[in-house]
């Protein structure tokens, strides 16, 4: 597989959940300034998100042109393509909210679909994209000089997988176990919109979960802690199971569930805790596979 291929894969999805988290903050902190000074309810997370994607479109097209061996305006078009496939989460979350206030449940499995269709999409480019077989000369100098032992390939393949294994991985997760309180930024771009709809009545606005969510800092800073956590498990995972360490396994959750003791008395949190961990597993599993 040519170097430059899993280097172009590492730069998109890095660029892809960097990016998307970074608006995601700046999002919410908009959100409780507002909230906080009396001002309309409104974090202005419609045009965070247009500035997200454009940047991202920009930055995509660039790193498609300079790594394979499409010209500038057929790397653009891929790039105007695939990001208009990733924007459709937009309408993930236009659905899942209007079932929310026809129905007042949740339905956050539906922003799996958009994900799925996007990273099938990014496969399909990557498979029919001309690759140059070595590495751009930059890198390719870095790599003589100073890391002669390793294979350029095994390296970025590497990379990506952990970079699954991070921020996608919890973006999965957190949408599987269909969290009220964890609010992505597409849901925080509609949130207004929906509750403009008919639909929603001063009872279902009341309880919509986007605004209140993304103005509580202490349940953010816990959710936060919580990704934190959840990544850098599924990376010990990983590195044990690449090695075959699968007996040392027990230990990660060992300490995971230390912290958590207390708290194994209340049902609702055990089961809760248990289903997360669960799916946090099968991920690794799934990704130590492309070791």
């Amino acid at each position: 597989m040519a170097p430059n291929l899993l280097l172009y894969l590492c730069i998109v999805i890095l660029l892809e959940y960097a990016l998307k988290a970074l608006c995601e903050g700046a999002s919410g902190r908009r959100r409780h300034l507002s909230a906080a000074a009396g001002a309309a309810h409104r974090s202005a997370a419609d045009r965070i998100y247009a500035l997200y994607r454009v940047g991202a479109l920009i930055v995509h097209a660039a790193v498609l042109w300079g790594l394979s061996s499409l010209p500038l305006g057929q790397s653009l078009l891929t790039a105007a393509v695939l990001t208009a496939l990733a924007c459709t989460e937009v309408l993930a979350s236009l659905a899942s909210g209007w079932l929310y206030l026809r129905t007042q449940r949740l339905f956050r499995p539906l922003h799996l679909v958009p994900h799925v269709a996007f990273l099938a999409a990014l496969l399909y480019t990557v498979r029919s994209t001309p690759w140059p077989s070595d590495l751009p000369h930059i890198l390719a100098r870095l790599h003589a000089n100073t890391l002669p032992i390793f294979d350029p390939a095994h390296v970025l393949r590497t990379a990506v997988v952990f970079l699954l294994a991070a921020t996608p991985s919890n973006y999965a997760i957190r949408w599987l176990m269909n969290k009220a309180e964890d609010v992505s930024l597409p849901e925080l771009a509609v949130g207004d919109l929906l509750l403009r709809l008919p639909l929603a009545t001063p009872r279902t606005a009341a309880s919509w979960p986007v605004p209140a969510a993304a103005a509580e800092d202490a349940k953010l800073q816990t959710l936060q802690a919580g990704r934190i956590i959840g990544t850098l498990e599924r990376w010990m995972l990983l590195a044990l199971m690449a090695r075959g360490e699968m007996a040392a396994v027990g230990f990660v959750f060992a300490g995971k569930s230390i912290v958590r003791y207390k708290e194994f008395d209340r049902k609702d949190f055990a089961e809760y805790y248990l289903v997360g961990t669960l799916y946090s597993i099968l991920i690794a599993l799934g990704l130590t596979t492309l070791l």
